[in-house]
């Protein structure tokens, strides 16, 4: 046996965009395209056409018909973001419009 890192050739390859490679605990294997299925994935930006700010104060409410995605985001930068009663309410009321909605199929919260 000699003493390089070569795989033995006797060894089934073993397919590295597979769940058992990534499962690997090697952490010098190179990550794939195909791995879990991050190819599927769009690289293009979600592009908000509806804009339901204007009912709320504490959070901005974007809706994308093309990507069937909500928008629900924290606005409140001078304060760092803290919530006060009046943010729960308008978040609650943010998620019963999102959930209500027949174009919204995800919601995102940020």
């Amino acid at each position: 046996m000699s003493g390089n890192n070569a795989p033995n050739q006797s060894s089934p390859s073993v397919d590295v965009g597979s769940m058992s490679a990534m499962k690997s605990s090697s952490r010098t294997a190179p990550p794939t395209p195909s791995r879990d299925g991050i190819h599927l994935i769009p690289t293009n930006p979600i592009q908000y056409d509806v804009n339901l700010s204007s009912k709320f104060t504490d959070i901005t409410y974007q809706v994308s018909t093309t990507d069937q995605c909500a928008r629900i985001a924290f606005n409140r930068p001078e304060v760092l973001h803290a919530f006060r009663p009046r943010t729960i309410n308008e978040v609650r009321k943010a998620l019963e419009l999102a959930t209500d909605d027949t174009r919204v199929g995800v919601i995102l919260l940020t």
